[in-house]
């Protein structure tokens, strides 16, 4: 049977989840717009877009997010620092880049 302390853990750790979800959120935001435009700039969407069309590559990155995304998320510092200042004062969501 369960005990009321694990009831009461189990009640904690969602509501710390829905914290930090709440709190990460416009983040998260930032980074899907930053992984569209890694997609945009990929060998995959040129690719996809000479042979099936644009239409097929713009609606073809659901199927990659997760791995766009984790490649936002590896972006230089100076990128995920910009994106994180621009989502804590609710900047619309925009790609970044940097010269090289």
């Amino acid at each position: 049977m369960v005990s009321l302390l694990q009831k009461v853990r189990f009640l904690v750790r969602t509501k710390i989840i829905k914290l930090k979800w709440w709190a990460f959120m416009p983040y998260y935001e930032h980074l899907l717009v930053q992984a569209r435009y890694i997609y945009s700039q990929s060998e995959l969407y040129r690719l996809r877009r000479n042979e099936q069309g644009m239409e097929f590559a713009e609606n073809a990155f659901e199927e990659n997010v997760d791995h766009f995304f984790w490649k936002a998320k590896k972006e230089p510092f100076q990128i995920r620092a910009r994106i994180f200042f621009d989502s804590l004062v609710n900047k619309k969501p925009r790609a970044y880049f940097l010269f090289e």
